[in-house]
């Protein structure tokens, strides 16, 4: 297969006319990063061939207005060369599931939905929107898959042994839950206005491969509202 080295490439890549959004997130980037998500390999030839993979990417990106994909560009581009332990873009992937919130709350019908811009040691919501005179709020969190499934795929393919298939969440699974939602409920508390009608945690969940226990993430999340705080859930495949 044909190398492709990101390096040597123009300064306008061929694949910003079908991917502009996420080239305008590359170009805020720190393309002199080794580690930049958009410059390996792989993601390289995706974007060029159009990847049905980073299809989703882009159109989610589209939804955006232009005030939040502003927003959303500042927080995500240094973002882009940050790899985890595991070799992972989580922070960047985690970053891009806040769109998720923004999707739920245009869908529900609330008007100018805006991502808001981080404010220095000001606790802020990930995004807010407005119904009529009344406002929503929203806090977006991430969990993804636990350490042991991100172990397992550092083994050998030929050295696995497989996984039983498994019905109901772990205590580790619901503590990290826990954890997230008790953090957002302090952002979305800390400031306080009195045009604030309904304030969202929006948990995106990444589970393991071989859980299979939605009622039972369903009911428990139920179980973590409180009045004046929601908490919705959203499950990735």
């Amino acid at each position: 297969m044909e190398t492709v080295d990101p390096t040597s490439s123009p300064a306008i890549p061929p694949w910003a006319e079908v991917f502009p959004r996420l080239f305008e997130i590359y170009t805020a980037s720190n393309r002199a990063s080794p580690g930049n998500w958009f410059q390996q390999p792989n993601v390289w030839r995706g974007l060029l061939d159009n990847s049905t993979g980073l299809q989703p990417l882009e159109e989610d990106l589209q939804v955006l207005d232009t005030t939040s994909r502003a927003v959303f560009r500042d927080k995500a581009a240094p973002l882009v060369h940050l790899v985890d332990e595991w070799g992972y873009y989580r922070a960047l992937f985690d970053c891009f599931n806040e769109i998720k919130g923004y999707r739920y709350l245009a869908q529900e019908g609330y008007q100018e939905v805006r991502f808001v811009p981080a404010q220095q040691d000001t606790q802020t919501p990930d995004l807010r929107a407005r119904s009529g005179t009344l406002t929503v709020v929203m806090e977006v969190k991430t969990v993804n898959e636990s350490t042991n499934q991100k172990n397992y795929f550092e083994i050998p393919g030929e050295q696995r042994i497989a996984l039983l298939s498994e019905y109901r969440d772990s205590d580790a699974l619901k503590k990290k839950l826990t954890e997230k939602i008790a953090m957002a409920r302090r952002q979305l508390l800390a400031a306080q206005d009195s045009s604030v009608m309904r304030r969202i945690i929006y948990i995106v969940i990444r589970p393991d491969f071989h859980v299979h226990a939605e009622e039972n993430l369903a009911t428990f999340l139920e179980g973590q509202s409180e009045p004046g705080i929601e908490v919705l859930h959203c499950l990735l495949n």
